[in-house]
């Protein structure tokens, strides 16, 4: 046997076993830790077993209607006392209704304005850790609250996140 039929031999085996273990692990509810993932997506009625550990992502129902994308903003942070740092984000929204997503767009200077009052107000060492990222979510969705009449803000989301 020589070293080309050999590799052909490990490769057929290598990449059966990850057939075999996807396969294994769709057909199963695999819990590894913490998170159970199930690819049911709640496709049946069954309850939610109570079992500690037991995790499962809420689905969440996307409606392109209540879907705000508000483009680009790029500003500057500071570091060490100087701006010296760009910041460039993409900020979507999900509202409470159509009616909230519409009134966005009608107030689409204020709307940005606030965004980037929000960005702009940030030091590198806020916006640099998971949680500053989460802070300033919210930051964003109180401050585009407070702007709206129809409904709220349910979810900002950072789709582009660089500092430079």
């Amino acid at each position: 046997m020589n070293s080309q039929q050999m590799g052909r031999i490990v490769l057929t085996i290598f990449f059966g076993s990850i057939v075999a273990l996807s396969l294994l692990y769709l057909l199963s509810d695999a819990t590894f830790g913490n998170i159970s993932l199930d690819f049911s997506k709640n496709l049946s009625n069954k309850k939610l077993p109570k079992t500690p550990g037991y995790f499962r992502e809420p689905i969440i129902e996307f409606n392109n209607r209540t879907m705000v994308h508000l483009g680009d903003f790029t500003t500057n942070i500071v570091k060490d006392g100087k701006s010296t740092r760009f910041f460039k984000t993409k900020v979507s929204l999900r509202t409470s209704s159509e009616e909230t997503s519409e009134e966005i767009k009608a107030k689409n200077v204020l709307i940005r304005d606030a965004v980037i009052k929000a960005l702009s107000d940030k030091r590198f060492e806020e916006v640099a850790t998971q949680e500053g990222k989460l802070t300033l979510k919210q930051e964003v969705n109180d401050a585009l609250d407070a702007i709206l009449t129809e409904g709220e803000v349910n979810e900002v989301y950072f789709t582009e996140f660089i500092i430079q």
